[in-house]
């Protein structure tokens, strides 16, 4: 497995993406500009041994210029502190394969998911690149409707 460790925060965040996985990606042709919304849900999904609250998180990749989103998953963050990433790049990068191609632009409003995403760039993905700290309205709108559904909130 591929390892990243990204700091720029008060705790560290790990990734540990299988290689297999991230071949499969960067070898997906380019095109389309594709906005990344990570959404926190406000409401703990169960308690870590410690009885500290485990967060979810809704993950959304959106077409930049169409506002067309091409799916959302709701993943459950492995600890409480959120330092292991792993889940959610997994849930994006299937999602790539699926749709069958990969970003000539990733947008995300996480600077984390920004500095992943950017290792990744630089070194597996050629030809795609990352925009800082980018969001749209209907990927928002999305994770509103969704918290909105799952904890009235």
């Amino acid at each position: 497995p591929t390892s990243t460790l990204v700091t720029g925060s008060m705790v560290p965040v790990a990734v540990t993406l299988d290689e297999n996985l991230v071949r499969k990606v960067a070898a997906l042709k380019v095109q389309k500009h594709v906005f990344l919304e990570i959404g926190v849900f406000p409401v703990p999904v169960g308690k870590t041994p410690a009885g500290r609250g485990k967060m979810s998180k809704l993950v959304i990749l959106t077409d930049g210029p169409t506002q067309y989103a091409f799916g959302a998953e709701a993943i459950e963050t492995p600890d409480d502190r959120e330092t292991d990433w792993t889940p959610i790049l997994e849930s994006v990068f299937k999602k790539l394969c699926e749709i069958g191609f990969r970003p000539e632009t990733f947008a995300s409003t996480s600077p984390l998911m920004e500095a992943i995403l950017q290792g990744l760039c630089n070194t597996d993905f050629k030809g795609s690149k990352v925009f800082e700290h980018a969001s749209c309205d209907s990927a928002k709108a999305v994770f509103r409707e969704f918290s909105s559904e799952l904890f009235g909130v």
